[in-house]
């Protein structure tokens, strides 16, 4: 998995002693680099994911599929113009799908909005009015996954906040597109609420990647809980 594999395009460089508004893109010779990264894939048999969050110059994903590297697509990101979730149909094969990534919150701590508690906590959003405004705005987005989910054919209730029974309708969900590759984080298998990161703060306000997980890798995999849902024939 290639972090900011938009950088292989263009780069946005600030002059030394400088700040922000004095900087410019500055293209990199992509076709060059993609072509030695697909090179050094067949070499050792590697495939290759790119950090594809949806807000990418015009062209990079055809680019992407030019050379078989995977596109990230993060169902959280998946949406329409009204806020709703787009169809698992959607998605296209050359992608690899999850639910989220490691600087969002697990799908327990998202429909908690504990993610949205600590922003407050180290002064990300600033107010109460504020926290109240995201947890308002956090509300109907898990309202509308609840009820894209329903849409798809998975049994959620959607008055119900049972995150287990999401969890298992979003495995399936993500099983459910044609893209070739699925992900489903631990954290979401073992039900974590707490986010490991919380991007765009420093370790003296919160101690990001430092969370140990509730249940051991070991119990993960020996957890009937979880076998049960990964090997439902439903998802």
């Amino acid at each position: 998995r290639i972090d900011h594999v938009m950088g292989l395009m263009r780069q946005f460089w600030i002059p030394e002693g400088f700040d922000g508004s004095a900087g410019a893109y500055v293209r990199f010779p992509a076709e060059d680099l993609f072509g030695i990264l697909a090179q050094e894939s067949r070499r050792s048999g590697a495939i290759i994911v790119g950090e594809d969050l949806g807000t990418v110059p015009a062209g990079f994903r055809d680019l992407l599929q030019r050379y078989g590297v995977l596109s990230t697509r993060v169902v959280q990101f998946e949406r329409d113009w009204n806020g709703a979730f787009k169809p698992a149909s959607s998605y296209p094969p050359n992608a690899y799908v999850v639910a989220g990534t490691h600087d969002m919150a697990p799908l327990a701590g998202f429909a908690t909005g504990r993610d949205l508690a600590i922003r407050r906590q180290v002064g990300l959003i600033g107010d109460d009015a504020a926290l109240a405004d995201a947890v308002r705005r956090r509300l109907q987005d898990w309202n509308a996954l609840k009820a894209s989910l329903t849409e798809e054919g998975f049994e959620v209730d959607n008055q119900s906040d049972d995150v287990p029974i999401v969890s298992r309708a979003l495995i399936g969900f993500i099983a459910k597109s044609p893209a070739c590759l699925l992900g489903m984080s631990l954290d979401d298998l073992a039900g974590e609420r707490e986010p490991v990161n919380v991007p765009g703060v420093g370790q003296d306000r919160h101690a990001s990647w430092s969370r140990k997980m509730m249940m051991s890798l070991e119990e993960i995999v020996a957890s009937p809980t979880i076998r049960n849902v990964l090997c439902d024939k439903r998802t």
